[in-house]
């Protein structure tokens, strides 16, 4: 290689090494984002306009000697508002945050306001990164409990407090047609004193289940707990439903969703998922329908019906189950032996009749009918009480008023008149005078008109003829 090439050579390699170096010492910024956690709970009073939030911290790297830069942040929507800055950033870099000016605009969530920029002094850009706004919500379910039946027939309760937790699991198995209480505790996290744009509004709670089969009847499309929730304030809201006489031993998820939105149409939700299984007892055989009929029984009936449905919910064939239907006061003791019904979700799983029963001597009250379902000939597996109204008989139906006044009217017109005064000294027999009513129809009325027109024409040809005559 000749001197002249290499000395070219050389230079080349040394300018690519320096512009290298110098462009690793241009300061640029660390992170993939800037985020800006914005809490609408800091505004504390009606006027506030804003509230300055800090941003999460970003670092402006430097590898080389220590230099300063602008800061600016561009695209910010209206209503916001921040001073630009001038940072002296050294050898290592440096950890900042800016401070901004936040009205109350955005809905809940994640969302790009602007862009982070930095430039060198002679306004040439460096590095940029975008800032997101980060609105936190301002509907809060505080807690979560749900009141259940397990698989074994005991009565359970959970409460679910944690905040970051999506989904809630029962620590239990629930057992099939049972019923099943989500109470929610609701707060809205607005200071007191921020009242009218603070308010929540519109909230609504609706749950969507991945099996409707789940439940016994179908649920709701939304729940309305409260118009309004005040600023500052607490909400508790109780949504029952019965798990299906049908539903397979399966596990379910069900889908919760909380909604509002406050003053100034800021929408917030929350959502949530419940995670639930049925499970099946080896021996539970219930009561499925206890129906009275008539609706209405009185003390004049001599009988009434009661149709009642056993079904078996459990996994084990029952050869032997029974029911009795119990009352000492009027007599009553039916008893039924012997009835068999196949497991759970297979055919014949259930039994039905229609009781005709006899009431001897009942009082206007209410009485109990006890029902009890046996297994295994004596084994209890459900006791339920039943009321039985028994009112009055059924009382004659009340006379309109209009239609008392009527006949006072009729009365007072059919009465005798006053006997008449005898003045001739003589005896004599009482004089009576009676009134009677007179109506007219719609053909009296026609046939009155006719004689009126029959007049008239024979008055006019009376007129006619003299005038005829006179002229002659």
């Amino acid at each position: 290689m000749n001197r002249a090439k290499f000395i070219t050579t050389l230079v080349v390699l040394l300018s690519m090494l320096f512009l290298s170096a110098f462009a690793a010492a241009a300061p640029g910024i660390s992170e993939n984002e800037v985020v800006l956690n914005v809490d609408y709970s800091q505004f504390v009073d009606e006027d506030d306009d804003f509230i300055v939030v800090t941003t999460e911290a970003f670092t402006i790297t430097n590898d080389g000697p220590a230099t300063s830069v602008k800061i600016e942040i561009t695209g910010l929507p209206s209503g916001y508002d921040w001073e630009p800055k001038e940072e002296a950033i050294p050898e290592n870099g440096k950890s900042m945050t800016l401070s901004i000016e936040v009205p109350h605009k955005k809905d809940q969530g994640t969302e790009k306001i602007g862009t982070i920029v930095i430039k060198d002094l002679n306004d040439n850009q460096l590095d940029s990164i975008d800032l997101n706004q980060d609105t936190a919500s301002m509907l809060q379910l505080k807690e979560l409990e749900i009141r259940y039946v397990n698989y074994r027939g005991d009565t359970q309760k959970e409460e679910f407090k944690n905040q970051d937790t999506a989904t809630f699991n029962l620590g239990d198995e629930v057992k099939p047609y049972t019923p099943v209480t989500m109470t929610f505790y609701l707060r809205n996290l607005f200071d007191n004193d921020f009242k009218a744009d603070g308010s929540l509004d519109e909230i609504e709670i609706s749950l969507d289940s991945d099996d409707d089969d789940l439940f016994e009847t179908p649920l709701e499309d939304k729940y309305l707990p409260e118009s309004s929730l005040e600023a500052g304030k607490n909400l508790e809201f109780t949504i029952p439903f019965m798990i299906s006489k049908d539903v397979d031993a399966d596990i379910y998820t069900l889908e919760l969703t909380i909604t509002a939105e406050d003053g100034q149409g800021i929408e917030y939700s929350i959502e949530k998922e419940l995670v639930l299984e049925i499970e099946l007892d080896d021996d539970d055989v219930r009561i499925v329908k206890a129906e009275i009929l008539p609706a209405a029984v009185t003390i004049c009936d001599a009988e009434f019906n009661l149709d009642v449905e056993l079904r078996n919910f459990g996994t084990d064939h029952q050869e032997f189950a029974g029911l009795s239907i119990i009352n000492a006061e009027l007599g009553i003791n039916e008893i039924i032996q012997n009835i068999e019904l196949k497991p759970y979700a297979k055919e014949n799983n259930y039994w039905n009749q229609e009781f005709t029963l006899e009431l001897k001597n009942p009082k206007a009250k209410t009485y109990y009918l006890d029902l009890n379902v046996y297994i295994n000939d004596n084994q209890l597996s459900q006791y339920q009480r039943l009321e039985l109204p028994v009112k009055s008989c059924a009382e004659p139906p009340v006379v309109a008023e209009e239609e008392e006044v009527a006949e006072e009217d009729t009365e007072e017109l059919d009465k005798p008149a006053v006997e008449a005064e005898n003045t001739s000294g003589q005896p004599s027999s009482a004089v009576v005078e009676t009134v009677e009513k007179l109506s007219y129809g719609a053909s009296d009325y026609i046939m009155a008109l006719l004689v009126i027109a029959i007049v008239v024409v024979a008055v006019m040809v009376i007129l006619m003829l003299f005038l005829l005559f006179r002229r002659q």
